[in-house]
C-alpha cells in the first residue's frame, strides 16, 4: 500500500496538482482512497468511499464474517498484484 500511495501522490505531483477536489474509491479502491486521505489530508478536500467503511471499523464491528468476506484484499498485498490490479478513481476539479 506505501508504494501505491506514493504512485498516486507522484502522478498528482507530475500534473502539478496540489489539492484534490474529491478522490473516489470503490471496493478496492476505497481501501486506498481512505489511505490517501488518511495520509495526506492536505492534498483531498473530500472522501468518497463506495462498498467499504474506514479499515478499522469494517473489521472491529463485522468481525470473522466481515474477513471472510474481504479475504481477496490480501490478494492485493501481493506486491506484483496490486500493481497490475488496483487502480484508484481520482476525480480532479
Amino acid at each position: 500500500m506505501p508504494n501505491l500511495l506514493k504512485d498516486v501522490v507522484g502522478i498528482l505531483d507530475q500534473l502539478d496538482v496540489q489539492k484534490v477536489h474529491c478522490v473516489v474509491g470503490h471496493d478496492w479502491g476505497a481501501a486506498v482512497a481512505w489511505q490517501l486521505a488518511g495520509r495526506f489530508p492536505k492534498r483531498f478536500e473530500r472522501l468518497v468511499a463506495l462498498s467499504v467503511g474506514h479499515n478499522a471499523s469494517m473489521f472491529s464491528m463485522g468481525g470473522n464474517r466481515q474477513r471472510e468476506k474481504s479475504w481477496y484484499m490480501l490478494f492485493f498485498k501481493v506486491h506484483a498484484t496490486y500493481h497490475c490490479y488496483s487502480e484508484p478513481m481520482l476525480a480532479v476539479q
